[in-house]
């Protein structure tokens, strides 16, 4: 009986030798997962942040119902301030709160993001605009912070910050502003440009900022009331537009036109800039269709946007 047991322990001390040996085989022949090439630099004197810490630590799924967080720069320091401290946050989820913040170097338009000991260094930023703690994937491990940037007066960029491999890492970069509503919604605010400059908002979801719809939503629809106080400056201003000429539009799915001398309101419209949904203080809801040839030249039936109307805004 002790012989046997003897020559059991045996094997599985052999086995086990063989494991581990194996395991370290494969964990040194394994590159690191790349990513892709973006304008940040890493802090390579930071421990965190070099070849030796390469691997996460075990995350620990800790609660994250207090999740999304904001930090709006303007409101806690003001845009003069050159560096703050925006969140204290289990950022990494190794169960430990870390300082996550920024500072600004105004002479070389740089803003150095932290979170504990890691940072990323972002290029051409005047000032960082709004900092947000999410979880964009709740079945990721992953946390996710968005921070928004304003390149020049109101060129914003909202730049997407994890962990990963042991670093703070850029992911996505996109050319929109991003900010929580009072549900603690997180939308993002897209720029289009079909009957004039109009912004939209949408929800995006996933480590990757995968968008919800192809939509982008007017968040501040007008009002019968606010028409009413100030239509002569929404005219001015291109919030309300005035048609010069009849529109062909589809009413319900159906062709139909709006008339001339017809005042519009943007309601929505689409990611790819070939439509976009209208009110009319005539009463009627219209989704207007347009081309685009020569990417930046939009037409309506063939003529030209500008024709239809003399009052559209364009921002530089």
């Amino acid at each position: 009986m002790k012989k046997t047991l003897l020559i059991v322990l045996s094997i599985a001390m052999v086995l086990c030798i063989a494991c581990n040996q194996a395991g370290q085989d494969t964990a040194e022949g394994t590159p690191a997962p790349g990513g892709e090439e973006v304008s940040v630099s890493v802090n390579t004197d930071d421990p965190a942040n070099t070849a030796e810490a390469g691997t996460d630590e075990p995350f620990i799924m800790t609660d994250t119902s207090d999740l999304p967080l904001e930090y709006y720069t303007f409101d806690e320091v003001g845009y003069e301030a050159d560096a703050a401290k925006m969140f204290d946050y289990d950022f990494d989820r190794n169960g430990t709160p870390e300082e996550i913040g920024f500072k600004l170097d105004r002479e070389n338009r740089t803003c150095e993001v932290h979170a504990g000991t890691r940072s990323v260094t972002l290029e051409e930023v005047a000032t960082l605009d709004t900092a947000i703690i999410t979880d964009l994937d709740p079945e990721s491990p992953r946390l996710n912070l968005l921070v928004v940037v304003d390149a020049w007066e109101g060129e914003y960029s909202t730049v997407e910050l994890h962990i990963e491999n042991g670093a703070l890492t850029v992911g996505k970069t996109m050319k929109c502003y991003c900010w929580m509503d009072d549900n603690k919604t997180v939308w993002f605010s897209e720029r289009g440009e079909m009957l004039g400059t109009q912004y939209g908002d949408r929800t995006y979801h996933g480590d990757d900022l995968v968008p919800d719809t192809e939509w982008l939503f007017v968040s501040d629809v007008l009002t019968d009331a606010e028409i009413d106080a100030d239509r002569e400056s929404l005219i001015e201003s291109g919030f309300l537009m005035e048609l010069m000429r009849d529109l062909p539009c589809t009413v319900d799915g159906q062709n139909d036109v709006l008339k001339q001398g017809d005042l519009i309101y943007l309601l929505r419209f689409r990611e790819t800039g070939d439509a976009a949904e209208v009110r009319s203080l005539s009463g009627k809801t219209a989704l207007i269709t347009f081309t685009c040839d020569d990417g930046f030249t939009y037409k309506i039936n063939g003529v030209a946007v500008d024709s239809y109307f003399d009052n559209l805004y364009y921002q530089d």
